[in-house]
């Protein structure tokens, strides 16, 4: 879930309460682009093709506030995270925030990088094969209703988004 027992993740020194509160906006942000009704169009733009019927059950959950779906949240050490800020694996189903960031980024950043790394799941979720470009980041714009020109997009959509890291000596495949 999105809106974990944050005390049970690995947290060196993490800001729990500054996650919490990154988390919950999130969330509020999810929410209200659910209900929006450019919701099937804009998933669209950063998506490309994709399974109407799972966005639209995704769609509903959230305009109802359930994010019981989502994948858990797990701080991991920024030497591992070798240099993103966040990642999401579909192999475990989790985003992954780096310590050093958590604790030194600004609340807006977080919670931008928390909706980014969600739209990489979501893409997992609605396509069977993992949307061009950094979809997360595309997803992360238009969620939070910034507007991209066709020459940000573009350069979004050449991105290679894709890294390992290493977590207890295995090594996992992510989007960041």
């Amino acid at each position: 879930v999105l809106t974990p027992n944050l005390e049970s993740f690995y947290q060196p020194g993490a800001d729990l309460n500054l996650l919490g509160t990154s988390v919950s906006m999130a969330q509020d942000l999810l929410s209200q682009f659910a209900g929006s009704a450019d919701f099937a169009d804009d998933l669209g733009v950063a998506f490309g093709d994709y399974d109407r019927a799972i966005a639209e059950s995704i769609a509903k959950k959230w305009a109802e506030d359930d994010f019981g779906e989502l994948p858990a949240i797990e701080i991991l050490s920024s030497d591992i995270m070798g240099g993103a800020n966040g990642a999401f694996a579909k192999s475990t189903n989790k985003i992954y925030l780096a310590e050093d960031f958590v604790n030194s980024g600004s609340l807006s950043e977080i919670v931008s990088v928390i909706v980014e790394e969600t739209g990489h799941f979501i893409d997992s979720q609605i396509n069977m094969v993992d949307a061009v470009g950094d979809e997360g980041e595309i997803f992360a714009n238009v969620v939070q209703g910034n507007v991209l020109s066709d020459a940000e997009l573009a350069v979004l959509r050449g991105e290679d988004d894709w890294g390992v890291i290493t977590v207890g000596g295995v090594d996992i495949a992510v989007e960041q």
